[in-house]
């Protein structure tokens, strides 16, 4: 019983810190559905995931909890509970969340096609060497080609370095020289937000850049910019100098997105949408990854990085799967020599046109 208590503890303040319903305290208290031959803590979890997953309203329950009370009841051992949850995520058609166990990871992956792997087979070797990488360049007609990879900060002071090295590239050119930019998202699989939307945000400028909404469909976290630093509704993220230049936030900008684009990569693209002379070029972003995540602790054993909230736009447009291009460039990928690169050499002609 001191275990489960501890349980539930945890899960109820996370549940409050992150603003959900009070009232599944009660549920999560004394929910008693599901039973497990084992001692992870089934019911809590089941009812945490019922209660708030945002794909809650779109399946048929009755069947989830009969296929995992089986499963359940079938279990031999505490791998065998948590593996039966990858089967509600599955049902769920969610791909974002995952369970970790003791030093083991449990969650739903969808799989590609073979068109789809032959894309991205090479392209995650090269976003994996390229983690926490940004490179710059600036090309003869006065274009800017940011690329921002993967970010997967250790600490805070690696998160204001790294948003702070992306701010930097930026603002490194001559504004009045530049006739637009190329953020290349193409790379980014994820990691963490807030040093890639404070390392954009001379672009963006000041105001709303993106919300969420809730399982329930209500907005429950606005993020905005504020003097070159993210703000989650009023907590501020990030806290890097921003340098003293021409205003750059109207300028055209180039969104390059791919199959590989995903989580915290996707979000940093919605962040554009809705910017005026903004375009998307590429393929469509990685299918199921535009939810944002929560990580919780159910105990020192089990904890769960979920798909809490729903992302969107300034506009409140929902991206319930996958972020689309404006205009479809499918592969022709080169970051060996950009210029030979069909999605770059897509974005430097509609710079070139519009300006």
């Amino acid at each position: 019983m001191v275990v489960f208590l501890h349980v539930e503890i945890e899960t109820l303040l996370a549940l409050m810190k992150n603003k959900l319903v009070f009232g599944l305290a009660f549920l999560l208290l004394y929910s008693n559905s599901i039973t497990s031959q084992t001692g992870i803590p089934t019911d809590s979890l089941h009812t945490f995931i019922k209660n708030n997953s945002i794909y809650k309203n779109q399946v048929n329950w009755e069947s989830i909890d009969s296929l995992l009370q089986l499963q359940l009841k079938q279990s031999q051992t505490d791998q065998d509970s948590v593996k039966a949850f990858s089967n509600v995520f599955k049902a769920l058609g969610d791909v974002h969340s995952r369970i970790y166990f003791k030093g083991k990871t449990y969650n739903h992956f969808e799989g590609l096609s073979s068109y789809e792997y032959n894309a991205i087979k090479d392209l995650k070797t090269i976003a994996d060497d390229r983690k926490n990488k940004i490179f710059r360049f600036k090309f003869l007609q006065g274009i800017v080609y940011i690329r921002i990879p993967s970010m997967d900060p250790s600490d805070s002071a690696s998160i204001h370095k790294l948003a702070q090295s992306l701010h930097d590239s930026i603002v490194l050119f001559t504004p009045g020289r530049v006739k637009g930019y190329i953020i290349d998202l193409r790379l980014n699989t994820g990691g963490n937000v807030y040093p890639m939307l404070a390392g954009i945000s001379s672009l963006l400028g000041d105001g709303i850049i993106a919300k969420e909404s809730d399982s329930d469909g209500r907005i429950s976290r606005s993020w905005s910019i504020s003097g070159a630093n993210v703000f989650a509704d009023s907590i501020q993220l990030t806290y890097i100098e921003s340098r003293k230049l021409e205003p750059i936030s109207s300028k055209p900008v180039a969104v390059l997105i791919g199959p590989l684009t995903a989580s915290s990569g996707a979000m940093t693209a919605i962040a554009f949408k809705r910017r005026p002379q903004t375009i998307f070029i590429g393929e469509p972003t990685a299918k199921g990854y535009t939810s944002s995540t929560t990580f919780y602790t159910f105990s020192n054993d089990l904890k769960m990085d979920f798909a809490s909230n729903t992302l969107m736009d300034r506009a409140q447009s929902v991206y319930n799967d996958s972020v689309s291009p404006d205009q479809l460039v499918f592969r022709g990928d080169n970051f060996a020599n950009l210029l030979a690169d069909k999605k770059v050499r897509a974005a430097i002609n509609w710079i070139q046109k519009i300006h």
